[in-house]
Formats: C-alpha cells, sequence, structure tokens
C-alpha cells in the first residue's frame, strides 16, 4: 500500500493510550472527520466514565457504539446552577464564576465587581443557593444608585436571559447531574447562543473535571483563542480566558483530556504547548496539512505516501515532533434519533414587583414597614421602634430603610405642631404596596 522503506509507522492506538496516567490530547480537522478519531479515542481508552461537552448536536451519535450512554440536554433534561456554592469556600469559587461569566459575556469590570458584591452580599445572608432572580434583585437594588445605572445594564441583560426559554431552563436549577459515577455522559449545548455555549462548557469543566476518567471538550478554541489580530480589549479578554482554561486542565492530575476543534492554528500557543499527542485526519488540503505541520513536527519527511492512504482506515498522530499512522478503531455511524424528553420545559420570565426592583432582598422587609404605615400616620420615633423590635432590625439599619422609602418617595414626613415629626405613606407607595400584593399574589 506504501513503501515500508519510510520513517512512517502504523501504530497501535489502544497502546499508545494505555502507557499513562495522565494525557493531554488534541484532535484537530473538519467536524465529522475529528469525530471520528474522537470515537476512536474513546474506544480505545480505559474508563469508568466519560464527559462529553458537545456544541454541535452531533455526539448524540455515540450512543449508536457505546453502552451505558446517557445523553443530556441543557434545558431539556439537565440543568446547572451557576450559582450554588459550598459553605467551606464560598467566596473563592464566587470570584471563579464572576471571572468565567465576565470573559463568557465579555462584561466590565465594573460589572463583575457589582456581581461578585451582589454575590457575597446574599452569601453574607447565608443564602449559599441564590437563584438568579435573587441575584437579579440584588443587582438591581445597587444599580439604583447613582453611578451604579450604566453599569448594571450589560449584566441584567444577560441575566434576564437567564431567566426565560431554553436559557433559562438551562440555569435555573440543578438537574440530571446525578449518578456520573459510571458511563458516557453527553451534554449537549448546541441549541445555547455562542456566549452561552461557552460560559456552560467552563462551568462544566470546573464543576465536573476532576470526577471523570475522560473529558472531551469542543470548539476549545473558543474557550482558548490563540491571541491574533484581536483588538486590545478582545486580546485581554482572550489571554484570561485561556489562563482559566489552562489552569482548569492542568487540575486534572488523572485521566485522559481530549480538546477538540477544527483548526490547531485558532488555539491559544499556551494550549497547544502542553499537548502530549495530537491527532488529525489525513490531509486534503496542503495550507491545513502545513500548518499543522509546522505545529507539531520537527523534521519534514517525504509525504508523498500519505496519498495512497485510505481516509477512511487511517488517520494521523503527532507524537514528540514525529508523525506517525493510525488505524481508527471503529467506524461510527450517523443515524437514528436521539431525541431527549422534556423534562424541563421552558423557563417563562416573572417581572419581579417594584419594591424587589428597589430593595433586592430586603423587599420583605420594606413590604412591612409599607403595611404598617397603611393603617395611618405614625411619629417617626414608633416608625423606629417598631422596625427594631417587630421587625428585628437594628437601629441603625432602620434609619436608613426608612430614609431610603423617602428617597423614593415611598413615605411622607413632615413636622406636627407638637415639634414631632411624623412618617405616613405616599399615593405612590401604596400603589408600590398594591404591585407587591398583586405579583405575590397576596
Amino acid at each position: 500500500m506504501f513503501d515500508n522503506s519510510s520513517n512512517f509507522e502504523i501504530i497501535d492506538l489502544c497502546s499508545l493510550l494505555l502507557d499513562c496516567d495522565a494525557l493531554l490530547l488534541g484532535s484537530f480537522g473538519a467536524l465529522k472527520k475529528r469525530f471520528m478519531i474522537n470515537c476512536s479515542v474513546i474506544d480505545c481508552s480505559d474508563w469508568e466514565n466519560c464527559l462529553v461537552v458537545d456544541p454541535h448536536g452531533l455526539y448524540k451519535y455515540l450512543g449508536n457504539t457505546f453502552t451505558n450512554f446517557k445523553l443530556l440536554k441543557l434545558g431539556f433534561n439537565a440543568s446547572i446552577n451557576p450559582f450554588t456554592f459550598k459553605s467551606d469556600d464560598a467566596y473563592s469559587d464566587v470570584k471563579f464564576i464572576v471571572d468565567i461569566f465576565r470573559l463568557s459575556f465579555h462584561l466590565s469590570e465594573d460589572s463583575a465587581r457589582l456581581l461578585q458584591f451582589a454575590i457575597t452580599n446574599l452569601i453574607g445572608k447565608g443564602n449559599f443557593n441564590p437563584t438568579i432572580k435573587d441575584i437579579i434583585l440584588e443587582v438591581e437594588s445597587q444599580g439604583n444608585f447613582p453611578g451604579s445605572r450604566f453599569t448594571v445594564h450589560r449584566l441584567i441583560r444577560f441575566l434576564d436571559l437567564m431567566l426565560m426559554g431554553r436559557v433559562g431552563s438551562s440555569f435555573n436549577s440543578y438537574y440530571g447531574f446525578s449518578n456520573l459515577d459510571s458511563g458516557l455522559f453527553v451534554v449537549d449545548i448546541s441549541h445555547l447562543p455562542v456566549e452561552f455555549r461557552v460560559f456552560s462548557s467552563l462551568l462544566i469543566l470546573h464543576r465536573f473535571s476532576k470526577i471523570f476518567d475522560l473529558l472531551l471538550i469542543e470548539d476549545v478554541d473558543l474557550l482558548a483563542p490563540a491571541l491574533v489580530r484581536a483588538l486590545r480589549e478582545e486580546y485581554a479578554i482572550s489571554f484570561e480566558r485561556s489562563m482559566i482554561f489552562y489552569d482548569l486542565i492542568k487540575s486534572r492530575n488523572s485521566g485522559i483530556t481530549l480538546l477538540s476543534c477544527e483548526n490547531p492554528v485558532s488555539l491559544s500557543s499556551r494550549i497547544r504547548s502542553i499537548l502530549d499527542i495530537s491527532f488529525s485526519p489525513l490531509p486534503s488540503c496542503m495550507e491545513y496539512f502545513d500548518s499543522i505541520m509546522r505545529l507539531f513536527t520537527v523534521d519534514i519527511n517525504d509525504l508523498k505516501f500519505l496519498k495512497f492512504l485510505d481516509n477512511e482506515r487511517f488517520f494521523l498522530c503527532f507524537i514528540n515532533g514525529d508523525i506517525k499512522v493510525v488505524n481508527y478503531s471503529l467506524k461510527p455511524e450517523f443515524k437514528g434519533e436521539f431525541d431527549v424528553v422534556d423534562e424541563l420545559g421552558i423557563s417563562k420570565p416573572v417581572s419581579p414587583s417594584i419594591l424587589e426592583k428597589l430593595f433586592g432582598s430586603k423587599a420583605d422587609l420594606a413590604h412591612n414597614i409599607l403595611s404598617f404605615l397603611s393603617q395611618g400616620t405614625v411619629e417617626r420615633d414608633l416608625v423606629i421602634g417598631y422596625i427594631t423590635s417587630v421587625l428585628g432590625i437594628d437601629s441603625q439599619e432602620a434609619k436608613k430603610i426608612l430614609t431610603i422609602l423617602l428617597v423614593y418617595g415611598l413615605v411622607f414626613e413632615s413636622m406636627h405642631r407638637d415639634g414631632r415629626y411624623y412618617v405616613r405613606l405616599s399615593p405612590m407607595g401604596a400603589s408600590v404596596l398594591e404591585d407587591y400584593s398583586r405579583v405575590k399574589g397576596g
């Protein structure tokens, strides 16, 4: 078939992958070709559990080949709340989640700081599992003050999207990610907008990377892009995202990590440099082949024999600066229906009340104060006494809340003939009180 006197040799993929306890692999080429390569890698690897993050909706066809296969589709039969924290080291986790949120959605440092402040404020109140709505209300309560309004808009836009539609169903709970000890799990994120595909890939890698023997991440060049032809802001974001991704994959001390994308040129050089082995289909054009040879080999040999190889049987392996030929261990079938049951449904947006927008997590407290004032005009000191004794708030915080109610025009304050200050509910306050009761169904 080809000249055996050449420097190229056919190697056994299974022996190659079983020689090491921990391997970082790369696979490149057109989608279907690298899918075939990745199938062979999965087939020849020793694993108890395997996780595939699939932004193309193609890896469902692994179900034709592998047993104990489970397809998880975010927003349909799986969901992952990014804002769930463990009490032992919650604040470190908050920083990381805020970082990947900022880098996925290209948020400013001011927006990231506001998000971090909102989450840590909720955690400080004992809420280690805040809903996205909780966070939005906390962010909006800060954004109502001068200097924060322009910062909050882009942040709120993405948080709002995480409350509605399939995006909302994908991130509003923790569902479907149980019993992960054995089997092949494919997480389909192909239906999500690109920013949310990036975010969910980094989030899944952060949450689950250390519990799987084999981890396959597709479109890795979106997570760690090469720093070329970028504007200054994009360059900084790409660099930071690549560093975070680098730390995540380096934290895996065992098992196989397989990073896959179309062209290695578009992948961060920092990531390329730590790949133990890289795979590629047989070349279909010289431009692609020249680029991959420059990246992964140190000596160009006579390549004429490659054109005689069957691209349905063989693919290329780059290891230690050399190029070798590998057999496909199986031929996957692109057929069959793999529909998932829509267990979650589409999330419908729920408009928060005005009080929730203004006071966030303190909306109930503000509601109780306004309800108390709805009974009639009350002396200011008695209002403070009610807040401290009945609602259990210290006097300084009570005065601060009452001042905020005055600033927003929800209550009026006036001095009577006896020289004392009295507080009463304003017409706007009455309207806000009615709106809160309507939203809450009270």
